[in-house]
């Protein structure tokens, strides 16, 4: 800061000294005098372990040691072998200098603006302690004890079954600044007291599992070899100075499909890490004593099975392409499960080409039979265009082929005036499966292509269910939870303000109970999204020019199932149940076969859904009196006794309703309802028995 006296003369301030070193600043302002705070110049931040880290501005020739005095010195966990300084260099790039508090040559360095100074923490681990990490069940800070070994820590209670017991690493800081040395070992000789290391303050071991070789590090961890492939026991081994493949080799850790004849080992430059020979051998000859190899630090053994067969290999419209080894049973859907695709599923399918061998002496053999060389004479084949949105998301198993060794496949993306749609027919068809709906567009062209309908199959009773009729169905019921729920809150409130008898309040109680549950009931119910009314005949040529051969839609199920025997009858009866068919019977026998009707059965409004998914109500008698000719005898016409009298047929279900008190205008919608709701239990129970 500049105080400028009005006969010209400058004196210079410094606020640090006052804010950071406490030295006051003397100086009677007087008349006529200006102070100019000039925009900040040069500055430093240091950063970490000191009391006030922050951005400090500089003169000039201050070095590392004179910002730390401005950041008020170090703290107890700062750690002085490990500061960081970052420089810009001419506006062109960031240096990094690595020093020591110790070190006067360091902290007597001149800092320059922009510099960053951060300074370490120390570990915080006590003095007399080691710590356990990794693949183990008691991790955690151990007491370190005079004199005392890794035997005396590494009990058989410290592993898992499947924990890794010829590899582990210590990591230990011998010096202070010093790098940290890597030293690995074999659990199985420290527990078997073939070997011990004498512990240091500070160690860090690490467990591993068995198998785990992502986290071995060859920049840090030197002294270890790396078996991998068709063996029983992959994984890092510890290196010793007399390691050889007979020792690793042997038939406890052979497996039956291992392949005996060829192996390999990657050796590797211990700088560069580049592999810089492959060593090929036979482990039979390892195993039968005929040779033996020395194995070097980083050596990688590579062990293949018996049958080498060529991977899947993924590509085209996706992120990264990638290969899947191949297993047997492998599917189409579980060669895509790493796919990250560009575009969504349902805009995307997949080729399959497939790779067959030359003629032969013999005939054709591919790649299923034969073990995959370079050197055959093959061709890659077309086979077939799947569109991902069956596989998927509709899981369509129809379409999760199995795949062949040598499989490629190829992700598309579907022309804009290609429009992929599809239909499901399912049930008592010659063929079932998924067809294209632009070459099946009617329901007489789609069970045509499905091979028409089987011996037993009863046509009559088709289900057809649509995506677009469901969400009518659920909004329909949505509307009338809704107004149903608003109905009653308003009848309760109207309850408590009226003056009722007793008798007249238990009443209402109970209706307003009935009405609750057919409430949560209808909470519960999975739409379907049934069309009811298609009349099929057997004979699919009738079916052609009928009104009946809708077209259909992308997403449309059609299930045919087999010819009933059996009656349906729900609701407010004793035994509701499932009832043989016997031709004839009404609907009032069926009702008797069930123990008749209980006290809360809405007699008027009793119905008939019939396998078709239609509906038969009572319909209102012209005449008062009527003859009832099943019983012999003139009967006072009405709904009920209409109802009664109808004659069944196999697949028909009889709907006894809970007798509910609600308001005239509310029963048309609770009719449709109930009608949805007891179609949705009909056809899903149906289809559950195909």
């Amino acid at each position: 800061i500049i105080l400028t006296r009005s006969t010209g003369r400058k004196i210079k301030i410094d606020l640090y000294k006052l804010l950071v070193f406490g030295k006051p600043i003397n100086i009677r302002l007087r008349d006529g005098d200006v102070i100019l705070v000039k925009p900040i110049g040069k500055t430093v931040a240091i950063i970490g372990k000191v009391k006030r880290p922050a951005i400090y501005e500089i003169k000039g020739g201050e070095r590392i040691k004179d910002v730390i005095n401005l950041a008020g010195g170090l703290l107890p966990s700062s750690y002085k072998y490990k500061v960081i300084l970052q420089r810009y260099v001419n506006h062109k790039y960031l240096k990094i200098e690595t020093g020591n508090l110790d070190n006067e040559n360091f902290i007597g360095k001149k800092v320059k603006s922009g510099d960053v100074i951060e300074i370490k923490s120390i570990i915080n681990a006590p003095l007399n302690s080691i710590e356990i990490k990794g693949y183990t069940p008691y991790p955690g800070l151990y007491e370190l004890k005079p004199k005392m070994y890794l035997s005396e820590i590494l009990k058989k209670d410290m592993f898992f079954k499947d924990s890794n017991m010829n590899f582990a690493l210590i990591e230990r800081i011998s010096k202070v600044g010093e790098p940290i040395e890597y030293i690995t070992f074999s659990p199985n000789k420290i527990i078997n007291h073939k070997k011990d290391i004498l512990l240091h303050s500070g160690d860090i071991v690490t467990l591993y599992r068995s198998g785990d070789v992502q986290s071995i590090d060859f920049d840090r961890v030197k002294d270890a070899v790396i078996l991998k492939g068709e063996i029983k026991y992959p994984g890092v081994y510890a290196y010793e100075e007399d390691l050889t493949l007979s020792k690793l080799v042997t038939y406890e850790n052979i497996k039956m499909n291992t392949n005996l004849d060829y192996a390999e080992i990657e050796r590797r430059n211990p700088h560069t890490l580049e592999v810089q020979k492959v060593v090929i051998f036979s482990p039979r000859d390892i195993l039968t004593g005929k040779r033996d190899i020395k194995l070097q630090k980083l050596d990688v053994v590579r062990f293949y099975p018996k049958y080498v067969y060529a991977p899947i290999k993924v590509s085209g419209f996706i992120e990264k392409p990638y290969i899947v080894p191949y297993r047997d049973g492998l599917k189409l859907a579980d060669a895509l499960f790493k796919a990250r695709f560009k575009d969504r599923l349902e805009n995307l399918f997949v080729e399959i080409y497939r790779t067959f061998s030359r003629k032969r002496k013999g005939g054709i053999e591919t790649t299923e039979s034969v073990k995959v060389s370079a050197k055959e004479n093959t061709y890659s084949k077309f086979l077939k265009k799947i569109y991902l949105y069956d596989l998927l998301i509709k899981n369509d198993e129809s379409v999760n082929i199995k795949l062949n060794p040598g499989d490629r496949l190829v992700i598309k993306k579907i022309n804009k005036d290609e429009i992929v749609k599809k239909v499901y027919i399912g049930g008592y068809v010659v063929r079932p499966g998924v067809y294209d709906i632009s070459k099946y567009p009617t329901l007489y062209d789609v069970l045509k292509a499905a091979g028409g309908f089987r011996k037993d199959a009863y046509p009559k009773g088709l289900i057809f269910l649509r995506e677009k009729v469901a969400k009518i169905q659920a909004e329909k019921l949505q509307l009338a939870i809704a107004l149903m729920k608003q109905n009653l809150l308003k009848e309760e409130a109207g309850m408590m303000r009226a003056d009722i008898s007793p008798s007249e309040q238990k009443g209402m109680e109970v209706s307003f109970e009935a009405r609750r549950k057919l409430l949560d009931t209808l909470k519960e119910t999975q739409v379907t999204g049934r069309i009811s009314g298609i009349k099929v005949p057997y004979n699919l040529e009738s079916l052609k020019n009928s009104p009946f051969n809708i077209k259909l839609e992308d997403g449309d199920k059609i299930y045919i199932p087999p010819i009933p025997n059996d009656v349906y009858i729900f609701g407010e009866v004793f035994n509701p149940s499932t009832l043989v068919y016997m031709r004839g019977l009404t609907v009032e026998d069926y009702i008797k076969l069930s123990g008749g009707l209980t006290k809360h059965a809405d007699k008027s409004n009793i119905f008939v859904i019939k396998a078709d998914g239609t509906s038969v109500s009572p319909q209102a008698s012209e005449n008062l009196i009527k003859w009832d000719g099943t019983h012999k005898r003139f009967v006072w016409g009405g709904y009920y006794n209409d109802i009664l009298s109808y004659k069944l047929e196999p697949g028909d279900a009889i709907i006894v309703p809970t007798e509910i008190k609600v308001p005239i205008m509310w029963r048309p919608l609770l009719k449709d309802v109930l009608q949805i709701l007891y179609q949705s239990i009909l056809s899903v129970y149906m289809i559950k028995r195909l």
